[in-house]
């Protein structure tokens, strides 16, 4: 399937039935008919937010495993242990429209020292409450 990035700040859509949701800059792997569906909402193939066709394939991921991973990995990440902090942005891209990822963010976020950031629970929760994909 093709990848593209997110120009708006959220999209919605569905693929095998299952409802996704992808923020400004998150990369996304549809199908073509998703594509052309969504339009201008995606950049054009090998551009991204501050991204050109030269370095597209070098974007940067996420350092821990939120598929298998444990809170406390992610939380390291979150708190900026693995590196530089990530944008309360990036940490719901990494989600990726998928329930168990925002769960695992969400609890990550919820362990750190400090108020969680709003702009992190807020989407994540939103994912978890609207069922996201399994």
């Amino acid at each position: 399937m093709p990848k593209r990035y997110v120009k708006n700040a959220l999209v919605r859509y569905e693929i095998d039935g299952a409802r996704r949701y992808a923020h400004h800059g998150q990369e996304i792997d549809v199908p073509q008919e998703t594509i052309d569906h969504l339009g201008d909402q995606l950049f054009p193939e090998g551009h991204g937010p501050g991204i050109t066709p030269e370095d597209s394939a070098g974007a940067a991921g996420v350092p821990v495993d939120l598929d298998t991973g444990a809170v406390e990995d992610a939380a390291s990440w979150l708190n900026g242990d693995l590196g530089d902090k990530p944008k309360a942005s990036e940490v719901v891209a990494a989600a990726n429209g998928d329930v168990d990822r925002a769960q695992l963010l969400l609890e990550a976020e919820q362990s750190l020292q400090g108020d969680p950031r709003k702009s992190v629970v807020e989407p994540l929760q939103q994912i978890i409450d609207e069922g996201g994909t399994s």
